[in-house]
């Protein structure tokens, strides 16, 4: 499923679209049918489904593929939504979901909300209406710079957020959660399942290893010490002290603090995954390295326990 605008920016920005329609239709569904059963009667069961919605008129025009190459050009006019919108400017994007009756709601109510907020703008939803999960996008007016248009950013998806809680749908469906939509997960849940999410996470990855800064927000605990490319630069994050990993992409390399029982692990795992791992003393100063290859101890045991857990 795909709206007007966002089915004009395909035909506009990618090469060889094939226009279906004389006309670019307000909405567009497309259709895919497949059956493992020999005598499925597919291009029957079509037929009856267009002659009944041409019938009712819920369906204005209709496009049949009729060979491979057909149906791959009416493909195409789905699968590079995201390009299209990508190379017309930039977009704020929201992949929500909402009752699939509701769909039709959605999308009128965002779009003309859309509209009110950022003059100009062309809203380009797209996605999947059999489960009602819709990228409400927003692309930016033609008359508009980028840094302008996105400065509307947090306005456009709270908005976007609000007509899907009213609709009774979610604000994060297929890509989840990440780091964008933190806030709003704090904001649309109770404390205790808050709580419960974080447990389940917990007892997966007490390590906070897999997928690091994704889905909640760090809860400062312990002072650690974190490597960012050539600057150590001191930080609050949840994760204890022997395993710790920066928020965001380029800070990898793990600090491990000397004293902890678990530092030869630590820094097998470190190098396992292609880490540098930045050793630390008590007092949080980087340790020599032997000729050797190995680590002086330069204490036996923490100045500050704080910055150990559980005092190893």
């Amino acid at each position: 499923m795909k709206a007007g605008e966002g089915l004009s920016l395909v035909l506009k920005h990618v090469d060889a679209a094939i226009r279906p329609f004389a006309d670019t239709p307000q909405h567009a569904v497309l259709i895919d049918l497949a059956s493992s059963r020999p005598d499925a009667d597919l291009d029957g069961l079509m037929e009856r489904v267009l002659s009944s919605g041409l019938e009712e008129g819920d369906v204005e025009d209709a496009v049949v593929a009729q060979s491979v190459r057909k149906r791959t050009e009416l493909w195409k006019l789905r699968e590079e939504q995201p390009e299209a919108q990508k190379r017309a400017g930039e977009s704020v994007r929201n992949d929500v979901s909402v009752p699939v009756a509701k769909v039709p709601e959605l999308m009128r109510r965002a779009s003309a909300a859309f509209r009110e907020l950022v003059p100009g703008s062309r809203p380009a939803p797209f996605g999947h209406m059999g489960d009602g999960n819709i990228h409400m996008n927003l692309v930016q007016p033609e008359d508009m710079s980028a840094a302008e248009f996105l400065s509307h950013l947090a306005a456009i998806m709270d908005c976007v957020h609000g007509i899907v809680a009213d609709l009774g749908g979610s604000f994060a469906a297929e890509h989840g959660i990440g780091r964008l939509k933190v806030g709003t997960l704090e904001k649309s849940r109770s404390a205790a399942e808050l709580g419960a999410m974080r447990a389940i996470k917990d007892a997966l990855d007490p390590r906070a290893i897999m997928n690091p800064g994704k889905g909640r927000r760090p809860i400062a605990r312990r002072p650690c010490l974190l490597r960012h490319q050539k600057a150590a630069v001191r930080a609050e994050l949840e994760y204890p002290p022997t395993h710790c990993v920066a928020l965001d992409d380029e800070a990898v390399p793990l600090a491990i603090v000397e004293g902890s029982r678990k530092l030869l692990a630590e820094t097998a795992a470190a190098r396992l995954f292609g880490l540098e791992p930045l050793f630390l003393d008590a007092s949080l100063q980087p340790l020599g390295e032997r000729s050797d290859g190995r680590h002086d101890r330069l204490s036996q045991t923490p100045a500050n326990p704080a910055v150990h857990p559980d005092g190893n």
